[in-house]
């Protein structure tokens, strides 16, 4: 019974180390004539390309003065990486998505490291879509 049980303390332990954890940061360019978000958040990735990630955001339409709004959402997805010299010359690009259908914001697609500043993707329901550029901490 031992025995079984070090065994499967061993397994979970070996599937809590196998997943890759990173850090997540999105700025807006600040341009007045695009709908803009600002993010930070966790993403973990596991063995077959599973990402899990927490997420806090902050919306803010075009405009001059528009109203800002926050929020924070935790989402499973999926990522591909790029190696380096494939898109950016110099760093490796993740692309993360996740899609939720019965949520207010539907689709998320952070590309980190692109070299184009509005790469990254936030669409709601609603079909109001919101950019910037993301990059890994």
């Amino acid at each position: 019974m031992k025995f079984l049980i070090t065994i499967f303390v061993c397994l979970i332990m070996g599937n809590l180390f196998a997943k890759e954890q990173y850090e997540v940061s999105c700025d807006s360019p600040g341009l007045t004539t695009e709908n803009q978000f600002d993010l930070s958040g966790t993403v973990f990735i596991d063995n077959e390309g599973i990402v899990d990630g927490v997420f806090s955001y902050s919306l803010r339409n075009r405009g001059n003065d528009s109203e800002i709004i926050e929020a924070t959402v935790e989402r499973s997805g999926t990522t591909k990486l790029y190696t380096a010299g494939s898109i950016n010359r110099d760093l490796e690009v993740y692309h993360f998505q996740f899609v939720d259908q019965e949520d207010e914001l539907v689709y998320m697609s952070f590309v980190t490291n692109h070299p184009d500043s509005l790469s990254s993707r936030l669409r709601f329901k609603d079909g109001l879509v919101y950019k910037s550029k993301c990059r890994i901490e």
